[in-house]
C-alpha cells in the first residue's frame, strides 16, 4: 500500500461536493485521515470562495490508475472533461503526495 494525499477543492454546492468526494475516496484505500474544511477565496479568476480540504489514504492503485479514477470521480460529479484552468469547479482532486514518488507530469 501506498500513502497519498489528495486535494479537495469545491465552490459550487460546496458541502454537497466536499461530501460527495469523501464518499467517492472512501472507496480507494483505507486509513483514510481527514483535514479540517476551510474556505478561501478564489485564485485567478472571479468566482466563488472555495472549501477546500485534504484527505489521506493508503491505496493499492499506482498513480497512473490513481489520477484516472480521480478525473472519473471528477467527471461524476459534474467537471467537464475539457475543464480549464481557473474556473468554478465542482470539484477538484489533486494528488498532492503519492508516497515518495516524484512526477513532472500534471494532468
Amino acid at each position: 500500500m501506498i500513502t497519498t494525499y489528495i486535494g479537495i477543492g469545491t465552490n459550487v454546492e460546496r458541502e454537497k461536493h466536499i461530501r460527495a468526494a469523501f464518499v467517492e475516496l472512501t472507496s480507494l484505500g483505507r486509513n483514510l485521515a481527514l483535514s479540517p474544511v476551510y474556505a478561501c477565496a478564489s485564485f485567478g479568476f472571479d468566482g466563488s470562495e472555495f472549501y477546500n480540504m485534504v484527505v489521506r489514504v493508503d491505496t493499492d492503485l499506482n498513480l497512473f490508475e490513481l489520477s484516472q479514477v480521480l478525473k472519473q470521480i471528477e467527471i461524476k460529479w459534474g467537471r467537464a472533461a475539457d475543464a480549464a484552468k481557473f474556473q468554478d469547479r465542482t470539484l477538484d482532486l489533486d494528488i498532492l503526495l503519492y508516497g515518495n514518488e516524484i512526477s513532472q507530469k500534471s494532468r
